[in-house]
């Protein structure tokens, strides 16, 4: 019995050291915790974020091709004229 008192002590001892182990890999598992959610929520918010930009983009080319046949037609109304203008010159 006089053995098996050693090991009870070693044994508290391993167990008091294990405590603070375990406290910090607690510790650290939580902070990957912490990071990996982060890191989640802010794809979500970039791939929410390219999702608009991208329907911004397609606003943009079709309010561009609007703006481009408007300018055309406008060109075209202007030669029209100046055509005409000419025509009364002669």
């Amino acid at each position: 019995m006089s053995q098996s008192e050693p090991m009870d002590a070693s044994g508290s001892a391993k167990q008091a050291m294990t405590l603070p182990v375990l406290l910090q890999l607690v510790t650290l598992l939580s902070a990957i915790a912490v990071t990996y959610s982060t890191m989640v929520a802010n794809d979500r918010e970039h791939t929410i974020a390219i999702e608009q930009l991208k329907r911004d983009l397609i606003r943009v080319e079709k309010d561009a091709k609007d703006l481009k046949v408007d300018i055309l037609t406008e060109l075209r109304e202007i030669r029209t004229e100046l055509r005409e203008r000419q025509k009364d010159r002669k």
